[in-house]
């Protein structure tokens, strides 16, 4: 092995280890010791999702409709599902048995290995964007600045979704710089010299990005990738045709890839009452401009510190700015935009950016453009430690002015302390403004250290490395990100839900605000009308303008989980215990409405918000009336004789109901309606109407009849399709160029 693969392994393996070092206690066996991921959207929206999902791998079946949460819900359209994350579907295929706590060990390593793969990946892209060893050992602490910054150890770390999306954005960039720059670190004027294939891996890596969830910060990678293709384009004297072949082949690649998951998912955001209720100023929230502050101090402010890149890089970003190396001033601007951004409403940035930059008027939480800011500072931390090992003459007017900001550090803290030293958070700003100080002056001190005695680089570079570690993990580890405990002992089903599960008379739903919560539902296999998923359809949306016991009664809820002791409604308490806000009881409604039920009376009203409002009128009997858009095609006559309805079988995506009436009717069935529910009577397939605002419902002739429901999403269909033939268009090209390069040498050259 050579010198520099010697060197290239010893960094990989520094990296593992300081991710070892991280994580230890979520990973150590010794249960004293152990912690795992703080429950909360972890666990009630990824995990609860994630079981549901292992349980119908292991079968051998895609989850497309989800039956437990929010009275049934698009599972694979709702982009944060993951269906088909290929990591979340292989860390799935290993977790046996598919036990909550085994799932939740699952995506709790999923997270951590995201957490790995992202250093390694920033640092592959910055060990080919900076030449030379000190490069090398530059792109070293750009990856841990980047991986374990305040930003990807704080609220990423909780929501997979956005974790799982954005930590792909460094291999997108090493492809477009592979495709423009033929050589590391340098720009090749040669127009005709492309490799086209750095295109196809960054559209393949986008594809990744778009199945994992976040749909926003898919976006963000997308805009990040085509700033710097064009960076790279006019850098290099390319012509802007490159820039715009390469931006087709990387939208092409990455949107065919995951067609499956984004054509549903463009059809159920239209229909989700997400879509309607976004508007600039619901959308522009945004940090204060005050919280700058947690560039020096982290945790002041808030709980998470996204903005925190460490002292150490604060100053090595400025180091690579002052000395204005390649790229150094683009990725300045990237981070002075996406700071101004991260503001939101409160700049003039985001009104520009709003109106100007497509799909950024689709996403809210403005405050995550925080994200571009730490993948700049990290390429920027990159460039000025390059430039420190290679050009050993510090300026000393840099170094005073690291003195002089360290010192206006200390008096600004001071003075911070001294205007907030109320509320009960004294000791911990306290403590965060000596441990800031403290971090300061080890700086000042290294960097006085490496001026002045060049001559043992390998010290000072360990020296660093310790430094930023240091500063970084100790950050990380104050976050409330963890809990004690391992995580192999979390999410048993409750007793009260296990008390529900074993009532087998027919299909019900449960009202889960209290004893379920968020999407566990899905975890423990009960029908609730409830979720945390921040997109839900509209029409079903507008149900919960409805009075309480009206909403039971049209959703088919038979129980309740609630600390009172009496409800709006006859009931019975039938169980008691606790969940984590304190004492709860489990009613059971003395008279719930049947999950399908004959009904021979409509009140017609084309108007969504009219018909709620019908339905939470006391002078409509919802029990015995259908509320319609639209009249039916032939007059229902309520007959002598009790009709009969039993749901014969349930099943996600499919359920079956026997009918007998002796007149034509309306079978009400409380299930969410969607244009991808299919019915077919008694083997022939007959049209599915919309019953109050959002349930499905069918005309049933008199007689005896099977009636057949099953979910059969078009788009999903043709989204697998478009999926498949882009997966072979690339494996075809690839095996392709693979071929001629065996067979022809300089093919290689080429770079056609």
């Amino acid at each position: 092995m050579t010198q520099v693969r010697r060197n290239e392994a010893a960094r990989v393996a520094i990296l593992i280890a300081l991710w070892v070092m991280f994580f230890w206690r979520l990973m150590t066996p010794n249960a004293a010791n152990a912690l795992h991921l703080k429950e909360g959207d972890f666990s009630g929206q990824f995990v609860a999702w994630a079981g549901y999902q292992a349980e119908r791998q292991a079968a051998g079946e895609v989850a497309l409709w989800n039956p437990y949460n929010n009275a049934g819900h698009p599972f694979l359209a709702d982009t944060q599902s993951g269906v088909f994350y290929p990591p979340r579907v292989m860390i799935l295929a290993l977790a046996k048995p598919t036990t909550p706590g085994v799932i939740y060990n699952a995506l709790q390593w999923e997270a951590m290995l995201h957490i790995l793969l992202a250093s390694l990946l920033m640092y592959a892209f910055l060990r080919r964007t900076i030449e030379r060893d000190a490069g090398h050992f530059g792109a070293l602490i750009g990856a841990l600045v980047f991986a374990y910054g305040g930003f990807m150890t704080g609220y990423p770390l909780l929501q997979l979704a956005v974790l799982e999306s954005l930590i792909w954005l460094p291999l997108m960039l090493y492809g477009v710089h592979l495709a423009i720059c033929t050589k590391p670190g340098k720009f090749n004027l040669e127009p005709a010299r492309i490799e086209w294939s750095g295109f196809v891996l960054s559209g393949v890596v986008l594809g990744l990005s778009l199945h994992g969830g976040s749909p926003q910060f898919a976006h963000w990678c997308i805009i990040l990738t085509l700033l710097y293709a064009a960076h790279l384009t006019h850098s290099a004297r390319r012509s802007w045709r490159v820039w715009l072949i390469g931006a087709a082949v990387f939208g092409v690649v990455g949107g065919g890839l995951a067609a499956v998951q984004l054509l549903p998912a463009l059809q159920y955001y239209a229909a989700s009452a997400r879509r309607g209720n976004f508007t600039f100023d619901s959308q522009g929230n945004g940090f204060p401009p005050y919280d700058v502050v947690q560039f020096l101090f982290p945790g002041w402010l808030t709980l998470w510190s996204p903005l925190y890149i460490g002292l150490p890089g604060l100053v090595l970003a400025a180091l690579a700015l002052v000395r204005r190396g390649a790229g150094a001033i683009f990725w300045g601007a990237v981070a002075l935009v996406a700071l101004g951004l991260s503001f939101g409403r409160n700049t003039a940035i985001y009104d520009v950016t709003y109106n100007l930059v497509p799909g950024f008027n689709l996403f809210r939480e403005q405050e995550r453009a925080a994200f571009p800011v730490t993948v700049a500072a990290s390429v920027l931390i990159a460039m000025g430690t390059a430039s420190l090992f290679t050009d050993r003459a510090l300026p000393k007017r840099f170094l005073r002015w690291i003195g002089a900001a360290l010192a206006f550090m200390f008096v600004f803290a001071a003075a911070l302390f001294l205007v907030w030293q109320i509320g009960g958070t004294v000791e911990t700003r306290l403590r965060t403004v000596t441990f800031s100080v403290m971090i300061g002056a080890l700086t000042l001190a290294w960097l006085v250290w490496t001026s002045r005695d060049p001559v043992r680089a390998n010290w000072q570079r360990a020296a660093l490395l310790c430094l930023v570690a240091l500063d970084l993990f100790t950050v990380g580890h104050s976050i409330e990100n963890y809990t004690p405990g391992p995580a192999l002992a979390t999410g048993s089903t409750p007793p009260l839900v296990t008390q529900v599960k074993a009532d087998t008379r027919g299909i019900f739903r449960v009202d889960g605000a209290r004893g379920v919560f968020d999407n566990n539902a899905a975890l423990w296999g009960v029908l609730d009308i409830r979720g945390i998923s921040p997109l839900r359809l509209d029409r079903y949306e507008k149900l919960f303008a409805m009075r309480i016991e009206r909403l039971w009664e049209v959703l088919a809820v038979r129980y309740v989980f609630s600390p009172d002791r009496e409800l709006s409604i006859p009931g019975e308490i039938v169980g008691t215990g606790t969940d984590p806000l304190g004492a709860i009881n489990l009613h059971r409604l003395t008279d719930p409405r049947p999950f399908a039920r004959m009904v021979y009376q409509t009140w017609i009203e084309p108007d969504d918000g009219a018909a709620v409002n019908a339905l939470a009128s006391k002078d409509i009997d919802v029990r015995r009336t259908a509320i319609l858009p639209e009249a039916l095609p032939v007059p229902l006559i309520e007959p002598d004789e009790a009709p009969q309805v039993t749901v014969t079988n349930y099943a996600p995506e499919a359920f079956r109901i026997y009918v007998r009436t002796a007149a034509p009717g309306l079978l009400d069935i409380s299930q969410v309606n969607t244009p991808d529910w299919k019915a077919r009577l008694d083997g022939r397939s007959v049209p599915i109407l919309r019953s109050n605002v959002a349930l499905l419902a069918v005309l049933i002739p008199a007689g005896e009849h099977d009636l057949y429901f099953s979910y059969e999403p078009d788009l999903y269909r043709a989204g697998l399709v478009v999926t498949l033939l882009m997966c072979v268009a690339v494996c075809g090209v690839c095996a392709l160029a693979g071929i001629a390069r065996l067979m022809y040498p300089g093919f290689r050259a080429r770079r056609f």
